[in-house]
């Protein structure tokens, strides 16, 4: 992993080089190690590190970027002054904003692990060799992937700005294949050592096991128990579609006009905040502001967006931290979700439902209608029919339709424990399980 007095180096070199009235300088540097297996064999192995540098000049209101992987003084220089021509040929932006000053963040709680960075792909191996044993001696297949890795990202400007953090992250996927059915189970945590493979393999096998012979259960409204990793589908996917203040100053998101209303059931309060030292936290954003820990929904009402420094001066108030890439289109992500649990274990949600269907998780979920925040995806991976507060069978798997604001409404319990689920779009989350009531499924398959 780089220095912190080599990162600011470089950043004092491209500042030198550059000749814009303003300059902001963003280094990346990352490592990931991976080792994937299937049909209970290991059958890749690969590592990665890679470095970039983006110089972002401003010359008026005009702006401009180049992007390096060449770290010497030639590099930095050319990949300066290509910024600045760029930023030469462009058209006046009248809502530039100039870049911030000097700030102060806080201190996070060990975000990172060094014994994750250094675990070697043999330690991943033995791990793997664990997990496959125990599938081989039952007759299952065990495919999946583990990885450990880690970076650093630093921010910087000409105006006195200079952000930096590592961090590390490891995170076991695992699918365990029956004849016709199969049990699915992740973990993730900053802290390789954290990650319980035996335990983990476990839950796996036993999903498999339970959900042989599925049986069709037909297309209709049903209770649900969604362990955790489902619900953390449905809360990135509101959170994307409806607390980006740019999207909401747009118009384009579900929450637009309705802040300060009740949306969802009130045994709902989500928050954002990168200190829970749950989470890989960062204490800044892609502009190098403080975060800020934000409530988004409290008690089932609406309350807060998150803001990038530009969206924030539309709403006449401070950025709340969050800004995105300018080359993501700008706006604002809250990256650190929490949703507040209750006091019902998945035990009791199971033993108070007459008929439902248990979920593991969520797969190939898309976007039907943004503005209502109506989602489709499949279960996979472990879908269970409940009958008299009982597993009763395994069932084949099933499409869902809906709407994620009326699901948010129809919650009828939430467990006390917050497992950590990584996303596609929002990194990791803490979510607990749920159970909802008359949750939409759209169709059947045939698996």
């Amino acid at each position: 992993m780089i220095e912190k007095q080599n990162i600011q180096q470089i950043i004092r070199k491209v500042l030198d080089f550059s000749t814009a009235d303003e300059t902001e300088v963003i280094l990346d540097f990352q490592t990931e190690a991976l080792t994937r297996f299937a049909n209970n064999a290991i059958h890749q192995n690969v590592a990665e590190e890679s470095h970039s540098l983006q110089i972002r000049a401003i010359i008026g209101h005009k702006t401009g970027t180049a992007t390096t992987n060449l770290f010497d003084d030639e590099s930095l220089k050319r990949a300066a002054g290509t910024a600045v021509s760029i930023a030469q040929l462009q058209q006046d932006d009248p809502e530039l904003l100039p870049l911030p000053e000097h700030q102060n963040y806080a201190e996070l709680s060990e975000p990172y692990i060094q014994e994750t960075l250094d675990f070697s792909p043999m330690e991943r191996a033995e791990r793997v060799r664990r997990i496959v044993e125990a599938c081989d001696n039952q007759g299952l297949s065990a495919a999946g992937a583990f990885s450990t890795g880690g970076g650093t990202f630093a921010i910087a400007n000409s105006k006195g700005v200079f952000a930096c953090q590592s961090s590390s992250n490891a995170a076991l996927s695992l699918t365990v294949q029956a004849s016709d059915s199969s049990g699915w189970v992740e973990g993730v945590d900053k802290d390789v050592r954290e990650i319980d493979v035996p335990g983990l393999t476990d839950i796996a096998i036993e999903k498999a096991v339970a959900s042989q012979n599925p049986i069709d259960a037909e297309p209709g409204e049903y209770t649900v128990i969604l362990e955790p990793a489902a619900v953390s589908t449905l809360i990135e996917f509101m959170s994307v579609l409806g607390f980006n203040a740019q999207r909401y100053q747009e118009g384009r998101s579900f929450l637009t006009g309705k802040l300060g209303t009740q949306i969802v059931g009130n045994n709902i309060t989500l928050t954002d905040n990168a200190f829970d030292p749950r989470l890989n936290g960062f204490a800044f954003d892609f502009e190098g502001m403080p975060k800020q820990a934000v409530t988004l929904i409290e008690q089932g009402v609406a309350s807060h967006l998150v803001h990038s420094r530009k969206t924030g001066q539309k709403a006449d108030m401070q950025t709340t931290g969050h800004a995105l890439p300018l080359s993501s289109g700008g706006g604002a992500l809250p990256f650190h979700l929490i949703l507040q649990g209750g006091n019902s274990s998945i035990e009791e949600m199971i033993a108070s439902t007459d008929k439902g269907i248990y979920v593991t998780h969520f797969h190939y979920t898309n976007v039907v209608n943004p503005m209502e925040a109506i989602i489709t995806g499949m279960t996979r991976d472990g879908t269970f029919l409940i009958e008299n507060g009982k597993i009763a069978h395994g069932i084949k798997n099933l499409r869902f339709t809906e709407s994620i604001v009326k699901a948010l409404s129809h919650v009828e319990l939430l467990s006390p424990t917050q497992t950590k689920c990584c996303g596609r779009a929002l990194g990791c989350m803490l979510v607990p399980a749920m159970k909802i009531s008359n949750f939409t499924f759209s169709s059947g398959t045939k698996f």
